[in-house]
């Protein structure tokens, strides 16, 4: 039985009275009384004076131990308070803060994950959050990367509507030369099989088929049941998406197998610019790395053909959650984005085909809706100087028929760059070469 000492300590005092650490303190002692509702008030209270301070998410993550649900609620609570706290890397609340949701959102012990409202609240933030910090601190994404890329796989599971804020984000966070490189599900996958599993077999036998039982057979790779589960969406609009995002994991998933023939069969039925955006540039890169040059030049005809009449809306943010963070043409344009690295992925294999991957790339960029102003470029930054080499003037052309003016100084600084890196390659080879002694001849006297 629990006992009237928390009652009768708000009755004496009144919870004002005490400071952020003695809440957690009594949270703590009346979480081991088994008290879960006054551990949820003292938490709620003791985290709304200054959420940046870790000690409550480790009480937090012991209450999930014993009420996965009352921890949920208190999480997504903690996320809201944060919302209207100010990170500063001055007063090192940046890292504070995201070590205590790695707490809460990763628990690394037999504690059970946090359930899918959780997941995309936390998604939501980490990119709200770096995106304002980008703007209060420029240059300080970079050496917090870490910690954004966390979200990157609960992102595809719980909030792909996400995914071109966090691709814009996942560009300013790479240090200078640095090439895009996202975390593989594999690993985390390996982790949580068994926890999937339970959550898989528990559905099965509830016979529920609701959002959460679906991507966690999607997430698990099950995407047999995954598919035989969407069959039964009545809802017509979202079964379509449940099918893209099913067809985009599957493909993306086989592509990273190497199996790019089936990889790109489930592509070619992809309807979505960042669906494609998501998987064809991995698709290419493997036939590359086969030198499979009919399998490169298939895909990059298939994605640019895909992209000419794929939607390129983005979802909307579902309700609960800031709709204003939701990417919009105005800051995302997964078409040219797709065709810049498509243009990327091929040119080791056909320089020729590249440059016209390119060409269709600043088509799309001069009728894109892609505002600059907050220095946005469509395109990934390194294509026109990965593509100099093949055809300098060519790709000097298509950098100046660019009609925003950022976009056009972006793509000749890479040409430029490449350029400088060329001469100065060349010079150290001049001077190397001038420098190699003659051998004296040793028949004439010194």
């Amino acid at each position: 039985m629990v006992s009237n000492y928390h009652a009768n300590t708000k009755l004496a005092f009144g919870l004002e009275a005490f400071s952020p650490s003695a809440k957690r303190n009594l949270a703590a002692h009346a979480l081991k009384e088994g008290d879960i509702a006054n551990a949820s008030d003292y938490l709620s209270q003791s985290f709304n004076a200054d959420p940046t301070q870790i000690t409550a998410a480790f009480v937090i993550r012991d209450l999930a131990a014993k009420d996965r649900a009352a921890a949920d609620r208190l999480i997504v609570q903690y996320i809201e308070r944060l919302r209207s706290f100010s990170l500063s890397s001055a007063n090192q609340s940046v890292g504070r803060t995201f070590f205590a949701l790695d707490q809460l959102v990763f628990p690394r012990s037999s504690v059970s994950p946090p359930g899918a409202e959780v997941m995309k609240a936390y998604v939501y933030y980490v990119i709200e959050s770096f995106e304002k910090l980008e703007q209060s601190e420029p240059g300080l994404v970079p050496g917090y990367r870490g910690f954004m890329l966390n979200a990157w796989l609960p992102l595809q599971e719980y909030a792909p509507e996400m995914m071109g804020a966090f691709l814009n984000l996942e560009r300013l966070s790479r240090k200078a030369g640095e090439e895009m490189s996202l975390p593989s599900a594999s690993a985390a996958q390996e982790e949580t099989i068994g926890k999937r599993d339970r959550e898989i077999s528990d559905a099965a036998a509830r016979e529920r088929d609701d959002e959460s039982d679906i991507n966690a057979a999607i997430n698990r790779g099950d995407f047999s049941k995954a598919r035989k589960r969407i069959d039964k969406v009545t809802d017509a609009l979202q079964k379509s998406r449940w099918i893209e995002l099913v067809n985009m994991r599957e493909a993306s998933y086989l592509a990273a197998k190497g199996e790019t023939e089936a990889a790109a069969a489930l592509a070619r039925q992809l309807k979505n610019a960042t669906s494609i955006l998501g998987v064809y540039p991995a698709i290419i890169s493997r036939c590359v790395e086969k030198k499979d040059q009919e399998c490169a030049k298939a895909s990059i005809n298939d994605a640019v053909r895909q992209l000419k009449s794929a939607d390129d809306k983005v979802l909307k943010a579902n309700q609960g959650l800031q709709e204003s963070l939701a990417p919009t043409k105005e800051t995302f344009d997964p078409v040219v984005l797709s065709l810049s690295r498509l243009a990327e992925a091929i040119v080791p294999l056909d320089g020729s085909l590249a440059l016209d991957v390119l060409e269709e790339a600043v088509r799309a960029a001069n009728v894109s809706k892609l505002d600059t102003t907050d220095g946005r470029t469509g395109f990934e930054p390194t294509a026109f100087r990965k593509l100099a080499p093949v055809d300098e003037a060519r790709v000097k052309e298509e950098a100046m028929m660019l009609t925003k003016p950022l976009e056009q100084i972006v793509a000749l600084a890479g040409i430029y760059q490449w350029k400088s890196e060329q001469l100065s390659t060349q010079s150290r080879s001049r001077i190397q070469s001038t420098n190699v002694r003659v051998p004296s001849n040793p028949h004439v006297r010194n």
